[in-house]
C-alpha cells in the first residue's frame, strides 16, 4: 500500500516537474514515524492538511485545557478522513483505529512527559510499536474486503498465523526490507553522522 501510493505520487512529482509544475510532497518516510500522531504528519500530506484546515481547525483542533473536546475532535477528524476513502464499515473501522491510536498517543505523551520525562529508551519501544503493531493493523482495517475475511485473518493471527505467513512470505520478506532500509535511513545515518553512536 506505501510503496503504491507513494510511489504514483512521485512519479506525479517528477512528471510535473519535468513541465515546470513544483508539487508539494506527499509522503515524508512514514515508516520511520515514532508516534501515531507522527504517522499523519508524514502519510498523505495533502489529505491529512486538508482535512486538518477545513475540518479539524473548524471543530476546535486541539484544546490544551479540554483534553475530552480535543479527543472528539481528534475523532471525528479521523472518521471523516476514513469515510473519505468510501461509505464502508472497513472504512469506519479504519478510521475509529487512527483515532484511538492518536488519542491514546495523546494520553501516554502527557503521562510519559510528567513521570519519566523525554526518555530515550521508552521512546524507541514507542516507535518499535508503532512501526511494527500499530500502524499495519490501521492498514489492515483498510484493506479487508468485508468482516468474514477480516475475522478470518484476525483469528489467523491470533492462532500464529502460519498458513497466511506462507502464503505470503515473500510480501512479508519485501515489507521488512522497505521498514530496515527506511529505519535506517532515516534513524540510524544520521545519528552516525552527527556523532551521537
Amino acid at each position: 500500500l506505501y510503496l503504491d501510493f507513494s510511489g504514483y505520487c512521485d512519479i506525479a512529482i517528477g512528471l510535473a516537474r519535468m513541465l515546470g509544475i513544483k508539487l508539494t510532497e506527499n509522503f515524508r518516510w512514514p515508516l520511520v514515524a515514532d508516534s501515531p500522531a507522527d504517522i499523519w504528519r508524514r502519510w498523505n500530506i495533502t489529505l491529512t492538511n486538508w482535512f486538518r484546515d477545513y475540518f479539524y481547525l473548524s471543530l476546535g483542533g486541539l484544546k490544551r485545557k479540554n483534553l475530552p473536546r480535543s479527543m472528539l475532535n481528534l475523532s471525528l477528524f479521523f472518521i471523516a478522513v476514513g469515510f473519505w476513502h468510501g461509505a464502508a464499515w472497513n472504512f469506519l473501522l479504519f478510521g475509529l483505529w487512527n483515532a484511538a491510536g492518536v488519542s491514546l498517543y495523546q494520553y501516554w505523551r502527557i503521562f510519559k512527559q510528567k513521570s519519566f520525562g523525554n526518555h530515550p529508551t521508552l521512546l524507541s519501544i514507542g516507535s518499535l510499536v508503532n512501526i511494527f503493531i500499530y500502524m499495519p493493523f490501521g492498514f489492515f482495517f483498510f484493506r479487508i474486503p468485508d468482516f468474514a475475511t477480516g475475522f478470518q485473518y484476525i483469528s489467523g493471527i491470533a492462532s500464529g498465523g502460519a498458513h497466511i505467513m506462507s502464503v505470503h512470505y515473500p510480501y512479508v520478506m519485501l515489507v521488512v526490507l522497505v521498514y530496515a532500509i527506511q529505519f535506517i535511513r532515516k534513524a540510524i545515518i544520521p545519528k552516525f553522522r552527527s556523532g551521537q553512536w
